[in-house]
């Protein structure tokens, strides 16, 4: 699986915005509370519901959880890559990392 740092992260917002295909799979109430700008709440547990269908699987997709520790990021990621999209990358450093880096994050 591939992955991705803040910085090309940070870059790929800057460049695609409404194009980026940015899933937090922490869940909605912590989506809710904070979250990386254009990202669009998909917890890994209802994925399949918010996902299949909608999205062509031949995008780009990035996936974040809370931080490295959290498997929710490695478990979305493999589940989409299950379900047959073929362009997924995770952001291992997560929600945390975004924040350490010092960028700024919206409440919904």
């Amino acid at each position: 699986m591939e992955t991705i740092g803040v910085k090309e992260l940070m870059d790929k917002i800057e460049s695609k915005k409404g194009e980026l295909l940015l899933f937090d799979a922490r869940g909605d109430e912590a989506f809710e509370k904070g979250h990386i700008p254009h990202a669009k709440s998909v917890p890994e547990t209802a994925l399949r519901e918010r996902v299949e269908g909608l999205v062509e699987k031949d995008r780009e997709i990035l996936v974040y959880s809370k931080d490295e520790d959290c498997p929710k990021s490695t478990n979305a990621a493999r589940q989409l890559e299950q379900m047959g999209y073929r362009k997924v990358k995770r952001v291992p450093a997560g929600i945390e990392g975004w924040k350490n880096a010092g960028h700024e994050t919206v409440v919904s």
